[in-house]
């Protein structure tokens, strides 16, 4: 069975067409690499750098905690100028708990493991 994506217009009448879903080894095409930064969190540029192709998905940040930490700043500051070298679309967001940032994730996603904790000094 095929999967379709419905979509209607916004006026009185419903207009609509269906647009089928690729199947499983071809859903790439519809995910994003995403970097999630916490409060305390730092973004690996190296870790970055070999996960992100030349051309590839787009790429979205997004910090968790209000107002964003100057590592939070110089990560997404970093992320972009990736992005802007690999040729790769770039968004950066910011959500005000790590649940908001979650909901931006779909199952098409790749979350990224390339985020350090900064370790206290003693």
């Amino acid at each position: 069975m095929r999967h379709q994506l419905a979509f209607t217009g916004g006026s009185n009448r419903t207009d609509s067409c269906t647009v089928a879903v690729p199947p499983d080894d071809e859903v790439a095409w519809f995910g994003r690499t995403i970097v999630i930064l916490g409060p305390a969190g730092r973004l690996d540029g190296e870790a970055l750098a070999r996960s992100v192709a030349l051309g590839g998905p787009p790429l979205l940040v997004v910090s968790v905690g209000y107002p964003p930490t100057p590592d939070q700043h110089a990560g997404v500051r970093a992320a972009m100028r990736l992005a802007t070298e690999r040729e790769v679309c770039f968004e950066a967001r910011l959500a005000l708990s790590m649940d908001e940032a979650l909901d931006v994730v779909s199952p098409f996603d790749e979350i990224l493991r390339c985020l350090s904790e900064r370790v206290p000094l003693a």
